[in-house]
C-alpha cells in the first residue's frame, strides 16, 4: 500500500495529536513531581516511574486522586488516535476507491503517493514507482517541463487545470492543487486525472455529424425551416417567427433569407394569421409530428409539407412544391377514369361508383337502379358522316344525359356508343321509370351533323339493386341483357331485367349443387397460360387456371362457377387445392430443369378475408418445396380495398414470407391510384379489355400508356393479359411494358403440355 497522502484534515489531526501529547508529557512530570512529595511528607522513598501503576495508586488517596485524572488523560489520549486512525482510514478507502486518478508529489517532483485508479492509468505493469521523477514516470519525452503542470504550480503556488491534457494517445482533464504548512510554505501537490478520451471522440463525432447534416440542411432540395410560435397576452398561439430557413426555401418560394429570419411569418408572407398557423401551433405543442398539402402562394402552387417539433414551442418544416407532380397524377387519373372524348366517368370509375351506390342503397334501406343506354344505328350515323360526326353526337348524347339526372346520380361512358346511368335513393319502380321516359325524350331533339338533321333513338335496359344482382357485375350484365331485349322489342324503348333472372337463378341453384360434390369427385383441373418475358422472350413464368369439366354440362366458365363458390363458402376449399395443385406441379417442372420459374395464383376476395389465411399459404409451400419467391398472388382491386388497414397489415405479412403480389385486373376497379402508394403490391395486370383495343382504339391505347407510366413511377413492374396480336404484343414493348401473356403464345394447357412448350423452347 503506498503512504496516505497528507491533506488538511489529516494535518490538522497530527496537530491537535502533537500538541495532546505534549500537555501528556507535561502533566505526567506534575503528576510525578506530586506523588514524589506526597511520600516524602509521609516518610516513604519517591516511586520510581516503572512503579507507578494503579495498584501502588489505589495505597494513597491524593495520589489515587491524580492517577484517576492521569488515567482519563491517557483515555482521552487514545480516544482522540482511533479518531485519527478511523479518519485516515477514510481518507484512504476514497483515495484508493475514487474514478478519478490521483498522485501527490512534493516539491522536488518526486512521486510520493497515488491511488489505485492512476495505477491504471498510468503504470500498470510497472514496479514501483514512488520515489520517482514525476516526469519520468508520467510525461516522459513528450510534454517540456515548461507545460506540465507542476512547473506552473511551483511558479504560481496556485490551483492549475489543463482542460484538455494529451498523454499517450489519450485525452485527461486535469486539475492540480497545491498542500501548504502552516506558515504557507509548499510542501506537496495533489493532481486529480479525469480520462476524457471517449468524451473527446463523442463529441468529434457529433462535431463530424453536425457538420455531415448541415451540408445536407444547406444542399438538399426540400425546403426547411426553423419556427417558434408567437402567442398572444391571452397565451393563444397568434403567429410564428422564422428562426432559419435553407437555400432551397430561397429558391422555391424566391425570399431572401436576410429578408425573413427573425420576422414574423405574418409579414413574409401577407397574410394574417399567415399559412398554416393551427397546425404548426398544434405540432409544437405536442410534439407529434404532421404531414400535409397546402396551396399556398399568389400562383396557385400546392406543398407537400412535414412538420416536426425539434423542441417545445419551435416547429420545423420541410416542403416541396409539388405542383407539376399534382398536375401529372391528373392527367394520368383523368386518363384512366375519364372518357377523353366526353369527360364522363369511364367503366373503371362507373364500377367504383356504383359499389359505392350498393353500399349506401343498403345503409339507407332504399334501391339503386342502372341503365343501360344504347344508341340506336349508330353504326349508321359513323358510316355516313364519318367518325368525326359520330364524336358529335356522343358528346351532345353525354351533355343531354346529364341534364336527365341528379347530382347524387352518375352517367358514365362505358365504351363506343353504350352509357350507363346510375340512380340513386330509388323508393319505387315508378321513380325510375320516370327517368328512362326523360332519357328517350332527350332523343326526339334533333342533332346537327354535317349540316343535316338527323334524329336518333336509344334502348334502355333496367336492373334495379337488391332485386336484380347483388354484385357490381351482374347489375351491369343484368341490365345490358335487358338492353338487348329492349332492341328485340323494336329499340327506342326500355326493358326491365325479368324473366332472364329466374331462369339464371334456377341455374345457379343447379350448379350449386353440383359444385359441392366437384372437388371429391375430382373435376376440377388446371390449365396454366405462359407469362413471356418481352425483352428475352423467354418463359418466366405460369398462370394457374381453374377449370370444371361438368360430368354433363361440359366446361363451366369460371365466371360462373367461382362467383357460386365464393356465395356458398366452397372458395375457400377449392383455392386451398387450386394453391396446393399449382405449387407441387411448378416443382415438378423446376425439378425437370426449369429452374426459376414462378406460377401465379388468383386469390379471391373471400380467401384473402379467411383468418388462417397466412398459415395456410405458409404450410402448403413447406409440403410442396416451392420457394415463396416464385408465388405470386393476383388480386383485384376491390378485394384490397375492402378493409384497407386491415388488408394493410394481411399484405405485408404476406410480403414476409417472401411471396409476390400482384393486382389483376388493374384499371378496372378501385377509382383512387393513391392507395398503390400504401400497399406492398410488385406487379400490375393491365386487364384484357385495354390491351384489347389499344390498336383500334386510343382512349385503350392512352390508358395503357398511362398505367405504364405510373407503374414506372412506383417502381412497380407490368404485366399484360389479353395479348392475341403481334401489334398488341409490339405496341406494348414499346411502351416499356415488361411481360406479357395471351392467346398470341398459345392457349392455356396442362402442366404436361407446358413442360413440352418449355422444352421445345430450350428453356433450362
Amino acid at each position: 500500500m503506498q503512504p496516505v497522502p497528507s491533506s488538511p484534515t489529516v494535518d490538522r489531526l497530527t496537530a491537535e495529536n502533537r500538541d495532546l501529547r505534549q500537555r501528556e508529557q507535561a502533566l505526567l512530570a506534575y503528576v510525578r513531581a506530586k506523588i514524589d512529595q506526597l511520600l516524602g511528607v509521609m516518610g516513604t522513598r519517591p516511586l520510581r516511574p516503572e512503579e507507578l501503576d494503579d495498584t501502588s495508586l489505589v495505597q494513597v488517596d491524593p495520589i489515587g486522586i491524580i492517577s484517576d485524572a492521569f488515567a482519563q488523560i491517557v483515555a482521552h489520549l487514545h480516544e482522540t488516535n482511533a479518531e485519527l486512525s478511523l479518519a485516515r482510514d477514510e481518507i484512504r478507502a476514497i483515495f484508493d476507491t475514487a474514478g478519478a486518478g490521483i498522485l501527490v508529489v512534493d516539491r522536488q517532483m518526486r512521486l510520493l503517493a497515488y491511488n489505485q485508479k492512476s495505477r491504471e492509468m498510468f503504470f500498470a505493469g510497472r514496479e514501483e514507482v514512488v520515489g520517482c521523477d514525476f516526469r519520468e514516470a508520467i510525461c516522459g519525452s513528450e510534454i517540456p517541463v515548461e507545460e506540465c503542470i507542476l512547473y506552473r504550480i511551483l511558479k504560481t503556488c496556485h490551483a492549475e487545470e489543463l482542460a484538455d491534457f494529451v498523454l499517450g494517445g489519450r485525452h485527461f482533464h486535469v486539475i492540480g492543487t497545491p498542500v501548504k504548512d502552516r506558515g504557507g510554505k509548499l510542501v506537496q501537490i495533489v493532481l486529480v486525472y479525469t480520462d476524457i478520451t471517449e468524451r473527446k471522440r463523442a463529441e468529434d463525432a457529433l462535431r463530424k455529424s453536425e457538420g455531415r447534416y448541415r451540408s445536407l440542411y444547406q444542399t438538399m432540395h426540400e425546403g426547411v425551416a426553423l419556427h417558434e410560435v408567437v402567442r398572444n397576452a391571452a397565451g393563444e398561439a397568434s403567429d410564428y417567427r422564422i428562426l432559419d430557413v435553407n437555400p432551397a426555401f430561397e429558391a422555391i418560394l424566391g425570399l431572401d433569407r436576410a429578408t425573413v429570419v427573425n420576422r414574423l411569418a405574418s409579414a413574409v408572407y401577407g397574410e394574417t394569421p399567415p399559412p398554416g398557423l393551427a397546425v404548426y401551433a398544434q405540432v409544437a405543442e405536442s410534439g407529434n409530428p404532421v404531414s400535409f398539402e397546402m396551396n399556398f402562394g399568389t400562383e396557385p402552387r400546392i406543398f407537400s409539407i412535414s412538420v416536426a417539433s425539434p423542441t417545445p414551442g419551435q416547429f420545423a418544416t420541410i416542403f416541396e412544391d409539388i405542383t407539376s407532380r399534382k398536375q401529372v397524377e391528373q392527367k394520368i387519373q383523368q386518363l384512366a377514369f375519364f372518357d377523353p372524348l366526353t369527360g364522363l366517368p369511364n367503366r373503371t370509375l362507373l364500377i367504383d361508383r356504383l359499389g359505392q351506390v350498393m353500399a349506401q342503397a343498403v345503409r339507407s334501406g332504399q334501391m339503386a337502379a342502372v341503365l343501360f343506354l344504347d344508341i340506336d344505328r349508330f353504326k349508321a350515323v359513323n358510316d355516313s358522316f364519318g367518325h368525326a360526326s359520330g364524336d358529335q353526337m356522343l358528346k351532345v348524347v353525354a351533355e343531354r344525359l346529364m341534364a336527365c339526372i341528379r347530382k347524387s346520380d352518375t352517367v358514365a361512358r362505358v365504351g363506343g356508343d353504350e352509357f350507363v346511368v346510375i340512380l340513386t335513393s330509388v323508393d319505387t319502380q315508378q321513380d325510375v321509370v320516370v327517368t328512362a321516359e326523360k332519357i328517350l325524350a332527350t332523343f326526339s331533339a334533333p342533332l346537327l351533323l354535317e349540316g343535316h338533321e338527323v334524329f336518333g333513338s336509344g334502348s334502355l335496359g333496367i336492373a334495379i339493386y337488391p332485386v336484380d344482382g347483388q354484385e357490381v357485375s351482374t347489375l351491369l350484365k343484368n341490365a345490358d341483357m335487358a338492353m338487348y331485349r329492349a332492341k328485340e322489342l323494336g329499340r327506342n324503348t326500355f326493358q326491365f331485367y325479368t324473366e332472364e333472372m329466374n331462369i339464371q337463378t334456377m341455374q345457379r341453384l343447379l350448379l350449386c349443387n353440383d359444385l359441392r360434390r366437384a372437388l371429391e369427385r375430382g373435376e376440377f383441373s388446371l390449365d396454366y397460360q405462359p407469362q413471356i418475358d418481352l425483352a428475352s422472350g423467354r418463359i418466366t413464368g405460369l398462370e394457374a387456371l381453374l377449370r370444371w369439366r361438368h360430368p354433363e354440362l361440359g366446361n363451366i366458365p369460371p365466371d360462373q362457377f367461382i362467383p357460386l363458390a365464393e356465395e356458398t363458402g366452397l372458395i375457400n376449399a377449392i383455392g386451398h387445392w387450386v394453391l396446393a395443385t399449382a405449387c407441387r406441379q411448378v416443382v415438378a417442372l423446376q425439378r425437370a430443369g426449369h429452374v426459376g420459374l414462378k406460377i401465379a395464383v388468383n386469390l379471391s376476395a373471400q380467401q384473402f378475408k379467411q383468418a388462417g389465411l397466412i398459415p395456410m399459404i405458409a404450410e402448403t409451400l413447406a409440403a410442396t418445396g416451392l420457394a415463396a419467391g416464385c408465388l405470386e398472388l393476383e388480386l383485384t382491386e376491390s378485394t384490397i380495398m375492402t378493409s384497407a388497414e386491415s388488408n394493410r397489415q394481411t399484405l405485408r405479412n404476406l410480403k414476409e414470407l417472401g411471396i409476390q403480389l400482384a393486382i389483376d385486373d388493374f384499371g378496372t376497379g378501385y377509382s383512387s391510384l393513391g392507395y398503390l402508394k400504401h400497399f406492398p403490391i410488385d406487379r400490375l395486370k393491365i386487364d384484357r379489355s385495354f390491351v384489347h383495343d389499344i390498336i383500334g382504339s386510343a382512349d385503350a391505347a392512352a390508358i395503357v400508356e398511362a398505367i405504364i407510366t405510373l407503374a414506372r413511377t412506383l417502381h412497380i413492374k407490368v404485366i399484360a393479359e389479353g395479348v392475341e396480336t403481334r401489334q398488341q404484343m409490339d405496341f406494348l414493348r414499346e411502351r416499356g411494358c415488361e411481360e406479357v401473356q395471351g392467346y398470341y403464345f398459345g392457349i392455356p394447357g396442362a402442366a404436361e403440355e407446358l413442360a413440352t412448350l418449355l422444352e421445345q423452347a430450350g428453356q433450362r
